[in-house]
């Protein structure tokens, strides 16, 4: 919760693609292999069930028949020689989404936090959540992509699904971020804030996320949220306090 105030003074999580935020080592210790040795490649969480798969050592044809066409990739083939796996050896670049409903409305958390601490009887704690309602215009919802080199994030609306296709269009309904990773590994300058300097740049790395979400997402359309409007949070005091906690 508090890898980011040095660097970025932030406390919290989720709501940035800062890697102190969203950077989690994959460590793998395995009898067949070395240790001690660091692999610069890319992953992401979808490749963790292909990998250990893949380190069962089984047939092919078997692998590919229990993961029945699953996202992710398979590291295990860089394990012998993983010092020398590129940057892309497994993946063009690692995808990261976020659109949690808590962190979208400072005001709204605040308010569910005072009817979770305020014990209320179950009928009229429902009735109270009920009556709440966060502001989905707010630009709270991320697609991210890092390629080793760039970290591209766009900002948007979580009522506002789309894929951008145009500069014109990832301007006006994104917040942009677009790091040099290599020349500002610490996340500190905004190209983005210069968009018709870094035009050709951003529209590249738009478009790298727009495939790479196709690829591994699907149909990137907000199907997957409930009821903007007048949803019903059908949860008990316990429920509600375990959730605020977690």
């Amino acid at each position: 919760m508090g890898n980011s105030v040095a660097p970025h003074q932030m406390h919290g999580k989720g709501s940035s693609v800062y890697k102190e935020q969203i950077h989690v080592p994959m460590i793998i210790r395995h009898p067949a292999y070395p240790g001690n040795i660091r692999c610069n490649s890319l992953t992401n969480h979808l490749d963790l069930v292909p990998t250990l798969i893949g380190l069962t050592g089984r047939d092919r044809s078997l692998r590919e028949k229990v993961l029945e066409g699953r996202k992710g990739r398979d590291m295990s083939p860089l394990l012998a020689h993983p010092e020398q796996a590129g940057l892309n050896a497994l993946r063009p670049g690692s995808l990261y989404c976020y659109g949690m409903i808590l962190y979208m409305d400072a005001q709204y958390t605040a308010k569910f936090r005072k009817l979770a601490g305020e014990k209320l009887p179950h009928d009229q704690f429902k009735k109270a959540i009920a009556s709440l309602h966060p502001d989905f215009s707010h630009r709270s919802g991320i697609r991210m992509i890092n390629d080793g080199h760039y970290k591209f994030a766009r900002y948007f609306s979580l009522k506002q699904h789309h894929i951008p296709a145009t500069l014109a269009e990832l301007l006006e309904n994104n917040d942009v971020e677009l790091f040099d990773l290599v020349n500002d590994p610490e996340e500190n300058h905004n190209l983005a804030r210069e968009p018709e300097k870094y035009r050709d740049l951003l529209m590249t790395m738009n478009d790298k996320l727009n495939q790479l979400t196709a690829a591994e997402i699907g149909e990137d359309d907000g199907s997957y949220m409930p009821p903007f409007e007048g949803s019903q949070w059908d949860m008990s005091a316990a429920q509600m306090h375990q959730y605020m906690r977690d």
